[in-house]
């Protein structure tokens, strides 16, 4: 077995392997130029949380059907998401302690406050929702043209008791973005 710890051994595996693996004439160096790179990124969207203290007035009684939030949303405000974010998954999670339903709206906005892309969520009373969206291309660049997000709150149906102490309705979510390269 004095073959195997000679250099000759090493120079006839190096050169038996790359004949092997390698027929002349069929390695196609064109395949390069049909790459893609596909990179994606998680990371957090909108989370806020309301509590009984903002839904209830006076002897615990519904203040008004609207809970307005407004945020600024400039966070695709780059010439690179404009040409390279291809895709992107929301995912949102709605934790709702009330004995109430409730419909969320979070519009995106432009900087003259057009509407450029909205999303409805519904939370049934005393549940967590989820619920997952995919936004492609086209409506991505409407996405990507916003500067911040209004977000509406509504109440969908009375209580069926007052009891809302120590209620609360949280949102939370997060995007992950697919970068096309």
């Amino acid at each position: 077995m004095k073959i195997f710890k000679t250099p000759y051994f090493i120079v006839l595996l190096i050169l038996f392997t790359a004949i092997s693996c390698v027929k002349q004439n069929t390695v196609d160096f064109s395949q390069a130029n049909d790459l893609i790179f596909k990179q994606q990124t998680k990371t957090g969207f909108i989370n806020f949380a309301i509590d009984s203290s903002v839904t209830t007035g006076i002897n615990a009684l519904p203040i008004g059907p609207l809970v307005p939030f407004e945020t600024p949303f400039d966070v695709f405000n780059n010439t690179e998401f404009e040409q390279h974010l291809d895709s992107i998954n929301l995912h949102f999670e709605i934790e709702n302690t009330y004995e109430r339903n409730f419909a969320l709206v979070i519009n995106f906005l432009d900087i003259n406050n057009n509407l450029k892309y909205p999303i409805k969520l519904n939370a049934s009373k005393n549940t967590t929702t989820t619920k997952d969206i995919k936004i492609k291309r086209l409506d991505v660049l409407k996405l990507v043209q916003s500067i911040k997000a209004n977000i509406i709150t509504s109440i969908t149906n009375p209580p069926s008791t007052n009891n809302d102490a120590g209620a609360f309705l949280k949102l939370k979510s997060s995007a992950t973005l697919y970068f096309l390269y």
